[in-house]
């Protein structure tokens, strides 16, 4: 027979029937899914702003060089595309427009398609000279890949002045300082300079009181080259007569990049000793120039230019004083020499009296070998080289980079935003979670002290202030991960 302080009531029997505790439903529910979910969630929505949508890309933006933009009614530019990543640029061949507009509203347009290294020549024709400035639009002409028709690569109004191309435009030296002596004597390379190993002229010029000096003997001898008769190598040393303008033309093959000249200059009098005058110099050498000769034919004229080692192509630029006249790209191949040469013919309404052509194995013409040869001729006279920089008149890169930059600031700031819009919403969440699972302790402490167990009723509602740190550090911890997340994409963006 049991005893009857061990039998549980009836009341307590019919409570714990009929109200079960609880089960975790509803917003609970969504609440711990939120706390599971929202972490991993957040982690790849920043990693795809940082590591997609803001990941550097390659832009594509144009420059554009030539000279001056005023006082004349046709301009011969030169126009670059490339696409860019970091430091690297790649060329692009694109078709193009080019709209240039003066200050009167008056138009020039221009369409083509850069070439494979992304270069192109821009003729632009007004019915008159213009002013400056001069309104530059370089825009995709037709649609390819990424970029539509109309997407503009570069924009801006340039200020291009004659007075500074002048200013940046140097003619080089022809004779050399007169020597002292009885026959005074100068020399002069006859294209202003020599270039490796190809053949060019020298003047040899003798005077005496400012006179010409005709039939002086000349002992001519070099040092890092060697003279050039009847088309074969002579030698170091020869000997000539000065004509009745007391002059001498020979033509030497440079071997080295530093040159030496020494002219004895002797002529004999009818009465007393002979007069005498000697020269020592250092003729100009630029080491790793290529060459560039006018050809002319009934047909028509072209530009040969040669190198002395392996190089796919060279660039030209029609220069003069007062500008740029045209430009291209010359394609070189091995000759039985072993040279490298290509051809480039003229634009037939180019007139070469003063002018000259700028030859360099750089696209930019900025390597130390690019020489501005003189394309008048040179046979009777020594002409001086052109020393000249085509004008960066327009760079669309800038604008393009800042662009692409504000791309990359916009999607690392939304990962920001991300980032602290979590955050806090997980604070709301763990808070919601908390104070049901309050609300759950509360419940169950109530049914406890109904039912009598008075231990645990009192007891446990000592366990809140615990429950309640805990709370607080579990907050903490979280705003700190979120705030570590922050701090990543700042290092990112930075």
């Amino acid at each position: 027979m049991a005893e009857e302080g061990n039998e549980p009531r009836d009341s307590e029997r019919e409570l714990s029937v009929s109200e079960p505790p609880p089960s975790d439903t509803g917003s609970s529910g969504m609440s711990w899914w939120g706390l599971v979910g929202l972490p991993a969630f957040s982690v790849l929505v920043i990693a795809f702003a940082l590591f997609v949508v803001g990941a550097p890309r390659p832009y594509v933006a144009a420059r554009v060089n030539g000279g001056p933009l005023e006082g004349q009614s046709e301009y011969h530019l030169r126009l670059v595309v490339a696409e860019r990543l970091s430091e690297v640029e790649t060329p692009r061949q694109l078709a193009l427009q080019v709209l240039a507009r003066a200050p009167d509203g008056r138009e020039a347009i221009w369409g083509g398609a850069t070439n494979p290294q992304g270069n192109a020549e821009v003729d632009l024709q007004f019915d008159s000279p213009t002013a400056a400035p001069l309104a530059l639009t370089v825009s995709i002409d037709q649609a390819q890949a990424e970029l539509p028709t109309g997407y503009v690569l570069a924009r801006g109004n340039v200020t291009a002045l004659q007075s500074t191309w002048r200013e940046n435009v140097r003619v080089g030296e022809t004779w050399t300082k007169r020597s002292p002596g009885q026959l005074m004597l100068r020399v002069a390379p006859a294209r202003g300079v020599f270039a490796v190993p190809f053949h060019d002229g020298l003047f040899v010029e003798v005077t005496r009181q400012g006179k010409p000096v005709a039939g002086a003997d000349l002992q001519l001898s070099l040092d890092g080259a060697t003279w050039l008769e009847g088309g074969e190598e002579g030698g170091a040393r020869r000997h000539a007569v000065s004509d009745e303008r007391g002059r001498v033309r020979a033509e030497l093959v440079p071997d080295a990049h530093v040159i030496t000249l020494e002219v004895k200059a002797r002529l004999e009098q009818p009465q007393g000793e002979a007069l005498t005058g000697r020269l020592a110099w250092r003729l100009p050498v630029i080491p790793g120039a290529l060459d560039a000769h006018l050809e002319e034919t009934s047909e028509l004229r072209s530009l040969v230019v040669s190198s002395p080692i392996e190089r796919e192509r060279a660039y030209v630029a029609l220069l003069d004083k007062d500008g740029r006249w045209g430009g291209g790209s010359v394609e070189l191949r091995r000759q039985p020499d072993g040279n490298y040469r290509g051809r480039w013919t003229l634009p037939k309404t180019f007139h070469t009296a003063n002018r000259w052509a700028l030859v360099s194995s750089e696209s930019d013409f900025a390597s130390a070998g690019t020489v501005g040869w003189p394309l008048n001729d040179s046979e009777g006279a020594p002409q001086p080289i052109l020393q000249a920089r085509e004008m960066r008149l327009l760079d669309g890169f800038p604008a393009a980079y800042q662009r692409d930059q504000s791309r990359i600031a916009r999607a690392r700031w939304l990962a920001i935003g991300v980032a602290l819009l979590s955050g806090a919403l997980m604070l709301v969440l763990l808070l919601r979670r908390a104070q049901e699972s309050q609300r759950k302790l509360a419940e169950h402490l109530g049914r406890q002290e109904a039912l009598g167990n008075a231990e645990q009723g009192t007891g446990s509602t000592l366990q809140a202030p615990r429950y309640s740190l805990t709370l607080v550090l579990g907050l903490l911890c979280i705003g700190l991960a979120f705030l570590m997340l922050g701090l990543l994409v700042l290092y990112r963006a930075h």
